[in-house]
């Protein structure tokens, strides 16, 4: 279940701090984390700004100029400094004005195959199928909408180019192209579309998340050093402004996986290399990312999943999509019926996963089972599908379970259905705010406790602690002395 391409712009995660665009990756084929081989128009399709990139024509060899444009110059050596690289060569820096760049990251229906409409229409189903929407949805135009607003720049690795919205080089454009830049730079060195090729389906999310999360810590870095308090402020109004436009209105689970790359990334990339240094972070470029589970929990990077056989798909229904699910995409479809904390316990006893999609008759289902690390982990989410099953539309949704793996099956119940999903994107906050968490501690701790030690601490905490008490600003002394306890217990080893 994964999104696409690098090279979008940038989109504020909504009630965070400053994201980023999709970097843009290039290529078409069909990606998965839009749930279940959602179609490639969903995510995989933005490639270079466009929401349909196999009508984008490509250069066959990228031109590239002679020296930088002398905008970016200052904001190159920055990039280089902070990420510890340096460029082989300049690259084309291109401010289009508004129109035109809108017309980059946009598409028209009117440019829409019959084979399109059908993925359209199947990834439509899919998400009624697993509890993500509710009743008649314009797939396209919600994905138009959110590529055309909420697109700063983007970076192509096809054309080797970074195309600005706008022609003015304000400190929000200036922001941006250091995120920009910092994907050129990742280019060069380590060849993005064969980390994305190499990263494969089942790993796309991982590899959005690296890109993105590493391009926003230099982003970042570049705020806080080359820009004033009063510039910084006006960056951060103008990426609230444009997350209004961009989510106001649009179907959370959209928004979700839109912005979980630039809300999940940063923190992940800045805790591997807090644990292993920089060498750390390119080795994940060079030599290969890890499963989706350990962009959720950090401890996890070598883990490799269980085997969990595919399920079988109907006889005379047409295959869809399948591989595995993945822990973000079970996370979000039951935040998205049930509470997220219970959501995020789930994902932390996944031990591996199948799934297929499938148009059985004209109707749209999907079929995934879960294996978790244990026996106990296997029993807790199969409680947790029953409740989620219970929450769907009468008949849409069963549970079954066979040794060590539960299945969840779910068809698609129709377009009159009225089964409405939780705010999916409220519900970031809980892995999000563990990850942070994490970071906190090591930071502040740095050579006294490592990875292992605070994220006892940090997972303990989203574990058994309530929202409101983690948010808490005048924690009571009971409260003080659970976490000191807890924290004591982690570090002791427990």
């Amino acid at each position: 279940m994964q999104p696409p391409e690098i090279g979008g712009g940038e989109p504020p995660v909504p009630g965070a701090s400053p994201p980023s665009a999709p970097a843009g990756e290039g290529g078409g084929g069909r990606t998965r984390w839009l749930l279940l081989g959602l179609a490639v128009l969903l995510w995989g399709v933005v490639v270079g700004g466009a929401i349909v990139g196999w009508l984008v024509l490509r250069e066959d060899t990228p031109a590239y100029p002679d020296a930088w444009d002398d905008r970016v110059a200052a904001i190159v050596a920055f990039v280089e400094d902070e990420r510890g690289l340096d460029f082989e060569h300049p690259v084309y820096v291109d401010f289009l004005p508004e129109d035109e760049f809108r017309e980059k990251v946009t598409t028209s229906k009117d440019e829409l195959t019959d084979e399109d409409r059908k993925e359209i229409e199947q990834a439509t189903s899919l998400l009624r199928a697993l509890g993500l929407v509710e009743g008649d949805l314009d797939l396209f135009e919600e994905q138009n909408q959110l590529s055309g607003d909420a697109t700063l720049a983007f970076y192509d690795p096809d054309t080797k180019r970074v195309t600005v919205r706008g022609t003015e080089l304000t400190p929000s454009v200036e922001s941006t192209l250091a995120h920009e830049l910092t994907h050129a730079l990742q280019d060069q060195h380590f060849d993005l579309e064969a980390v994305r090729e190499e990263a494969g389906e089942d790993r796309a999310l991982v590899y959005r998340a690296l890109v993105e999360g590493d391009a926003m810590n230099v982003q970042q870095a570049f705020n806080q050093s080359e820009l004033t308090r009063t510039e910084r402020q006006e960056v951060e109004r103008k990426d609230q402004e444009a997350g209004d436009r961009a989510y106001t209105g649009r179907e959370p689970a959209l928004v979700a996986f839109m912005a979980a790359p630039y809300a999940i990334g940063p923190t992940f990339a800045s805790l591997v290399e807090a644990d292993g240094g920089r060498r750390a972070l390119d080795r994940l470029y060079r030599e290969g990312l890890p499963d989706e589970v350990a962009l959720f929990d950090p401890t996890r990077l070598d883990d490799e999943p269980l085997e969990v056989e595919l399920p079988s798909v109907p006889d005379g229904a047409e295959r869809i999509d399948d591989g595995e699910f993945g822990t973000f995409g079970w996370f979000v479809v039951l935040a998205a019926r049930l509470d997220g904390q219970e959501a995020l316990a789930a994902i932390d006893g996944w031990g591996g996963d199948s799934y297929v999609s499938y148009d059985d008759g004209g109707r749209v289902c999907v079929e995934a089972r879960y294996r978790g690390t244990n026996r106990k982990a296997t029993e807790a989410m199969e409680g947790l599908l029953d409740e989620w099953a219970a929450s769907m539309p009468s008949g849409a949704a069963s549970v079954d379970s066979s040794g060590d793996v539960v299945e969840l099956r779910s068809c698609d119940p129709g377009g009159d259905s009225t089964a409405k999903p939780n705010d999916v994107v409220k519900a970031l906050q809980y892995p999000v705010g563990r990850l942070v968490t994490a970071q906190q501690l090591l930071d502040q701790y740095r050579g006294q406790f490592d990875l292992d030690q605070v994220w006892c601490v940090s997972k303990r905490m989203f574990d058994e602690l309530t929202l409101e008490q983690l948010n808490s600003t005048t924690p009571d002394p009971e409260l003080i002395r659970e976490v000191q306890n807890l924290t004591l217990s982690c570090l002791r080893g427990g």
